[in-house]
């Protein structure tokens, strides 16, 4: 499962990770969806985005991801007076 997430479901970011493919057993194999995950988010133009954490929730065996998708929504520029 995945928290935070807003522009990509669930299940997007599961076929991403490859978690059936690829269970989670180690550290090793966590950094290694961290980095998959945060490599779809960069491709799609998501450069800010962030993974903040994981639990496991062992009474149910799952893991959790917690991801800071970091959308811009507004800028503004104040004092410019030459372009």
């Amino acid at each position: 499962n995945f928290e935070g997430n807003r522009v990509y479901q669930d299940s997007v970011l599961q076929k991403v990770a490859d978690i059936r493919q690829s269970p989670i057993k180690t550290i090793h194999d966590l950094r290694n969806l961290y980095e998959k995950v945060l490599n779809f988010y960069r491709e799609e133009g998501y450069d800010l985005a962030q993974i903040k954490g994981a639990w496991v929730d062992s009474s149910y065996s799952q893991l959790t991801v917690v991801i800071d998708e970091s959308q811009i929504v507004g800028m503004s520029v104040e004092g410019n007076s030459k372009t």
